[in-house]
């Protein structure tokens, strides 16, 4: 049996251990982070739960088609997840692109025209209809529907996955892994700080941006991926069932049944884990300007986490270091529309599969790079 060990345990962590465990291998989670007790600093937690590959690309583009194609296919895998939690995990579906102004009108038109939505079928909505299809009065011009998208509540999401990860027979330690114990440079053990060795065929690294400076001196790839502070807002008050709501300043995400979410701050390079109040006013207000429902209700808790944003927009997944240790990071501001196919991909690499794109994805592609 192929013994496997997961060295983090934010949503990228938590999926490449369930879907190693679900595929036999004995399999244990390394909660670097202890999330139960400090959820403020685990970006899965501090994140919206967006499952919006188009609506992402507009607003940030990403590096290449391939990068594109593995976002759209992490979406429909959480259709699929979904399925397994079909009285807990419910998927909200639907986005609204929100045009304030002609300005903005102007803006998503030619985004549209330009090609950015290849292969959907984006729709025109008037104010009134917007209105309608959000279930909330929006103070906008029009707004373009994306039906296909989706969102997922985080908190929920996360503990149904970890307990489904459990289940499945994965054990689950807290520590810090610090290095990697070797038989001929082959991987027989991952080592924690506290001198705990857990032996091992297969150990898959999921940091995110708080790899440790033990694992940066073994892992040479990790040198490309630098934090990117975030910050949303959870706001007292529900809009109710409905599309997430999105311009070019913030997103409006429907929360638990008391709450509405808005994000998200980025603040590339920050490592802190302070909240910055001046950035908490600036959400609420960008997301009160065209939802003044917002503008009558509190911001009831801040939620801080650090992005792992690789050099080139590009997640770093695949063989890395001794033979047998594999990094599954970077993925920027989609690490949860991308958890659930990055792990199929490491399960690609482990039982020996076919790996598609994995030049794109190929962790040592910054090697000759100046």
């Amino acid at each position: 049996m192929t013994r496997a060990v997961v060295i983090g345990a934010g949503i990228i962590g938590v999926c490449c251990a369930l879907r190693l465990a679900r595929a036999g291998a004995q399999t244990i989670l390394v909660d670097t982070d202890q999330i139960e007790d400090a959820p403020r600093r685990a970006a899965s937690l501090a994140a919206a739960g967006m499952l919006a590959p188009w609506s992402e690309a507009l607003f940030h583009p990403p590096p290449t088609d391939a990068v594109m194609d593995f976002a759209v296919q992490g979406l429909q895998r959480w259709e699929q997840e979904a399925r397994h939690f079909p009285d807990g995990m419910q998927l909200s579906h639907g986005a609204l692109i929100i045009a304030e102004d002609q300005v903005h009108e102007d803006w998503l038109a030619a985004k549209l025209a330009s090609g950015a939505l290849e292969n959907i079928a984006p729709q025109w909505l008037s104010a009134d209809e917007a209105r309608e299809r959000a279930g909330c009065d929006l103070k906008i011009r029009s707004a373009l529907l994306i039906a296909e998208e989706a969102s997922v509540n985080p908190r929920v999401a996360y503990d149904l996955i970890l307990r489904e990860t459990l289940n499945a027979g994965c054990a689950r330690v807290q520590g810090e892994a610090v290095g990697f114990g070797t038989v001929n440079g082959r991987l027989s053990s991952v080592i924690c700080v506290d001198g705990t060795s857990l032996a091992a065929d297969i150990a898959v690294v999921a940091p995110g941006a708080a790899a440790s400076q033990s694992l940066r001196a073994v892992l040479p790839a990790l040198a490309h991926v630098r934090p990117a502070k975030g910050q949303r807002i959870a706001m007292s008050g529900a809009l109710g069932a409905g599309p997430t709501l999105r311009n070019q300043d913030v997103y409006i995400a429907r929360g638990a049944a008391d709450e509405t979410i808005v994000g998200a701050t980025m603040i590339d390079g920050a490592d802190d884990f302070e909240i910055d109040h001046a950035a908490t006013r600036a959400l609420a207000e960008s997301a009160a300007s065209f939802c003044p429902a917002l503008s009558q209700t509190a911001v009831s808790s801040v939620s801080v986490g650090l992005r792992a944003m690789s050099e080139d927009g590009a997640p770093l997944i695949g063989p890395h270091g001794p033979e047998g240790v594999f990094l599954a990071t970077g993925h920027g501001r989609n690490g949860w529309l991308m958890a659930h196919v990055t792990a199929d991909l490491i399960a690609d690499y482990v039982f020996a599969h076919p790996v598609k794109n994995r030049a794109v994805f190929d962790p040592a592609r910054f090697e000759n790079v100046k």
